[in-house]
């Protein structure tokens, strides 16, 4: 028998590392990260990684686990995950996704659209023919793919050249080949997702980064802007980095890009919910509703139980 997975999702700041770890813990689980910046290393602050409280209380997987220097994408992640779920499925371990990218769950579940591999040649050489401009790669991309270009904002550089190396890959238009997804690899799940009122969240946010920033936020991103500079690497996707690097290039005052980092958290968070709104196969839960984290906690077991006998 295989045991359903767990998915514990919610926006930034909503206590899904805490409450998932205490549900691994009365299962006897253990956790996958579904996090797309907390797989890096080096930024255990910024990209809030799981507690050294809560890695006691149970093995955490994909988190602090490659170099900021490594390209590491859904596919990636997708390809790591399944082999840590068929390791835990061999000594019969319940499996807890935890985490708030969206894209990572559906990856999971939904599979992926018929879209090629990354092709660094072919990067490289959309980069020498069209440049480095983000407006020019775009009327490039409105030419090649103009649904594709309606969808990406023209400064998007990163999905700008995706999809024009998509076009250049396989001949077609990416918006031709979005929605064509193969079978994910999890089919028997339960996903719930953590939510509250949004000035209470928000609230939360901007403490958060106060308590980030006390922590050493800063010198996070100074290890990274003394490591690459201005390259263009995903690590520098982390909220926090690309906020305050403006403040190691002395075109922002520290304190101008703290508030910058706050204000787009926020906005993150908004996103964040957003999907969770529109994703009827994740359960809400509005955390006010419990008396206690101890009564979600005890929600959260006593479902999945009830899943697992119906298995």
């Amino acid at each position: 028998m295989t045991l359903p997975r767990l998915f514990i999702l919610g926006a930034t700041c909503t206590g899904k590392s805490s409450i998932g770890a205490r549900v691994a813990q009365r299962l006897g689980g253990q956790v996958i990260s579904l996090d797309s910046m907390q797989i890096y290393k080096g930024l255990p602050i910024l990209t809030a990684q799981p507690t050294k409280e809560e890695c006691a209380l149970v093995p955490h997987h994909l988190v602090d686990f490659v170099d900021g220097a490594r390209k590491f994408d859904v596919f990636s992640y997708s390809e790591e995950a399944q082999k840590i779920v068929a390791q835990l499925d061999k000594e019969n371990v319940p499996v807890l996704f935890v985490g708030g990218t969206w894209y990572y769950f559906r990856a999971l579940v939904d599979g992926f659209d018929d879209l090629p591999p990354g092709n660094d040649y072919v990067r490289q050489k959309i980069m020498a023919d069209i440049g480095d401009d983000s407006l020019l790669l775009h009327a490039e991309l409105s030419r090649l793919d103009p649904k594709s270009a309606q969808r990406i904002h023209p400064n998007d550089k990163k999905k700008i050249i995706r999809a024009i190396e998509v076009c250049r890959l396989t001949g077609s238009a990416m918006s031709s080949l979005i929605g064509k997804a193969t079978k994910g690899p999890i089919e028997n799940y339960l996903a719930f997702s953590l939510n509250m009122e949004r000035e209470k969240l928000y609230e939360r946010i901007n403490h958060r980064v106060d308590l980030m920033v006390e922590a050493g936020a800063v010198d996070e991103v100074r290890a990274i802007f003394e490591r690459f500079g201005d390259e263009d690497m995903t690590v520098h996707q982390a909220l926090g980095v690309r906020q305050l690097l403006p403040y190691f290039r002395s075109e922002k005052s520290l304190e101008d890009c703290i508030e910058q980092l706050k204000g787009d958290t926020r906005r993150f968070a908004k996103r964040q919910l957003s999907f969770l709104r529109r994703e009827e196969r994740i359960v809400p839960l509005t955390v006010a509703d419990y008396a206690s984290v101890d009564d979600l906690v005890d929600f959260l077991v006593a479902r999945y139980e009830q899943a697992v006998n119906e298995v």
